[in-house]
């Protein structure tokens, strides 16, 4: 009777393992047709459904049903990859040119459709997105709008993508860029594209850009940069091609160095005008394995022409007319090694007695002569009224230098 009682107990526990089982058969079908199912045109997750996942579960006497795909929203038309519709490759593009492509994007929605927002995955891609009107006008997207486009039913409306190469932080490697557009589809409100490229990179300059900060104008200015290859495809650099006006370049190589390496030297040649320095050197190099011709390096130029002695600001200004009121202004000399010493700072005639002042050395060495000065004044009594003039500044090696004045209630 024991052995009865055990046969009978154990047949129930693998009747009851069996159903268990089964029921976690069936519910596994239900949850891989649920993760499984991707909406049309967006990129599908890392992990794929299980084949057959949709079908019934063995044991149950009813299969579960899958669900329909999504519809509605955008659905891209004329991929390059149908395989993969979001998928769209930009190629291997040179340092400092730009990329793009155009996603073509049907409105399947039934009705008109918003673009509430569209978002790249990296500062160096933007995107745009317009449609033609049936009277051929192109609309474009604006981000500034709520909405920021509205697409007709059944309209196709064109996303483009651009890369710029310079602000790709990788080169001379795959770089992946995942755009976003939300829309207010009932059923398909999402849309992920993907772009990838490599921009290629065959040399870099160290520093990629020569700042020669305050240049003087009688004087210019020297500086070089070392430009390293960086091994693709054996291509070289052979010298300068062009340069902007006033700008004196040559390029050597430097022998023994590994990998490939190269100096530019660079000269600002004097007069230099005031403002802002903008200018560039460019090199030419070759092909793969040296051959040909390749894509120019190109080395900006940057920094300011200022005078070779300077007042900053331009003028001393008394905001005030009481006693004690001060300002001060910084005396430059900005020629190579130029170095000179204040001797006497006399007031004009209509504020002799009114403004005193000093000047103090910034860097002085042993003789008291420094490239730098600091002047204060003060007014050392009230001012009667607002007053305008010059103080005269003595200097060792500049002569006279006049400084502007101005006292006045409000700037």
């Amino acid at each position: 009777m024991g052995a009865l009682a055990g046969f009978h107990a154990s047949f129930v526990v693998r009747r009851l393992a069996a159903g268990l089982l089964a029921l976690g058969a069936a519910v596994s079908g239900v949850a891989c047709n649920d993760s499984g199912t991707q909406p049309p045109g967006v990129a599908p997750s890392d992990s794929a459904a299980a084949p057959g996942a949709s079908a019934a579960a063995p044991g149950t006497s009813a299969g579960v049903a899958a669900e329909p795909a999504p519809t509605g929203g955008f659905q891209i038309v004329d991929a390059p990859n149908p395989a993969l519709p979001w998928d769209y490759d930009l190629g291997v593009v040179p340092f400092g040119e730009t990329a793009q492509c155009t996603v073509r994007l049907k409105n399947s929605e039934g009705r008109p459709l918003a673009v509430r927002e569209l978002q790249a995955g990296c500062s160096c891609t933007s995107a745009t997105i317009a449609y033609v009107a049936a009277d051929g006008t192109r609309v474009e997207g604006e981000r500034d709008d709520e909405p920021m486009l509205v697409v007709p039913p059944d309209a196709v409306a064109e996303l483009v993508v651009v890369s710029d190469t310079r602000l790709v932080p990788v080169q001379n490697a795959t770089k992946r860029v995942r755009l976003v557009l939300t829309t207010d589809s009932a059923t398909n409100p999402f849309l992920a594209i993907e772009v990838h490229l490599i921009v290629q990179l065959s040399f870099l300059a160290v520093p990629g850009t020569l700042r020669f900060g305050d240049v003087a104008e009688s004087e210019g200015a020297r500086g070089s940069t070392k430009i390293v290859g960086l091994d693709v495809d054996g291509r070289k650099l052979i010298g300068v091609e062009r340069a902007s006006p006033g700008v004196l370049a040559s390029v050597r190589w430097d022998e023994g160095v590994v990998p490939d390496q190269w100096t530019l030297d660079v000269e600002l040649a004097a007069p230099v005008a005031r403002g802002p320095i903008d200018r560039f050197v460019e090199l030419s190099t070759t092909g793969p394995h040296g051959e040909g011709t390749g894509p120019v390096v190109r080395v900006p130029i940057v920094g300011t022409g200022v005078p070779d002695f300077e007042i900053r600001p331009a003028r001393l200004v008394f905001v005030g007319l009481d006693e004690g009121t001060t300002c001060e202004v910084e005396i430059f000399g900005h020629l190579s090694g130029q170095r000179f010493r204040v001797l006497a700072i006399k007031p004009d005639a209509a504020a002799d007695g009114l403004i005193v002042a000093d000047a103090e050395p910034a860097t002085p060495d042993d003789s008291g002569k420094s490239p730098r000065w600091l002047l204060r004044a003060r007014l050392s009594s009230p001012a009667p009224g607002e007053l305008a003039g010059t103080l005269t500044v003595e200097t060792d090696d500049q002569g006279e230098v006049a400084i502007p004045y101005a006292i006045a209630t409000k700037r």
